[in-house]
């Protein structure tokens, strides 16, 4: 029988290296294959280096506006993006996207998933779920100006954690509601503001009545003192 060609080899054919077929981690579908690229294609390209300054999300929504606006010619949309998408990346970024198997990602969504999650980091994706589930309204903001700048965040960390439409009017009726509570206390100051000039004519009258009245400050004064504390507490519960 005869032996097996390996076992013919020697050993420095085994530390040569063996080139895949098809090298690219992305499998291009045949379509994607015999699309004709063009340099006016590479010139509309957003390039993604791996600075700190980056935007991996902005990245990726930069490069959809351009292959949106690219002739089809027989081929999808989603196989011309797992197309052109490589030529997007430099630098260390391009690096990365060669340390992956060949032939791993076969779909655009998985393309698009493997660099978020490399270069969209989870500490970055924890700070911005923080600044959204701890939202508040600024003081003197606009109600119009401050849901704006809601959806900005949300627009900055899709993948916060899905909010339905429930939870997007209980935090719209919040923000509301915080708002009406600040015009209600600020209306209580005046209140209270005004009743402390009140106190303050009767107490006046207070040694006219002394001079008239033995211990009439002893008296009287407690018993002005607990109709202001009284009148306070009442304004409050009738709202």
């Amino acid at each position: 029988m005869a032996g097996n060609n390996d076992d013919n080899q020697a050993l420095e054919d085994y530390a040569q290296l063996v080139i895949p077929n098809s090298p690219s981690c992305i499998l291009l579908p045949t379509e994607a294959r015999n699309y004709d690229l063009k340099s006016s294609h590479f010139h509309m390209l957003p390039s993604f280096y791996c600075l700190p300054n980056e935007d991996p999300l902005a990245h990726i929504k930069e490069f959809y506006n351009v292959v949106s606006g690219l002739t089809l010619q027989g081929v999808s949309e989603a196989s011309l993006r797992m197309r052109l998408f490589p030529y997007t990346l430099k630098d260390r970024a391009k690096g990365w996207l060669m340390t992956l198997a060949p032939g791993s990602l076969t779909t655009w969504g998985t393309v698009a998933k493997k660099f978020l999650d490399k270069f969209f980091s989870t500490q970055k994706t924890a700070t911005l779920r923080g600044q959204i589930f701890n939202f508040k309204q600024d003081d003197g903001e606009p109600f119009n100006e401050c849901w704006e700048r809601f959806k900005g965040m949300l627009l900055q960390c899709p993948h916060h954690g899905r909010w339905s439409f429930e939870e997007k009017k209980m935090l719209k009726s919040h923000i509301t509601f915080t708002r009406c509570w600040d015009l209600t206390l600020n209306t209580k100051i005046q209140e209270v503001a005004s009743l402390e000039k009140k106190l303050d004519s009767v107490l006046n009258m207070v040694p006219k009545i002394a001079g008239c009245v033995p211990f009439a400050t002893y008296q009287v004064i407690p018993f002005i003192n607990a109709q202001l504390v009284r009148l306070i507490l009442n304004s409050f519960k009738s709202k």
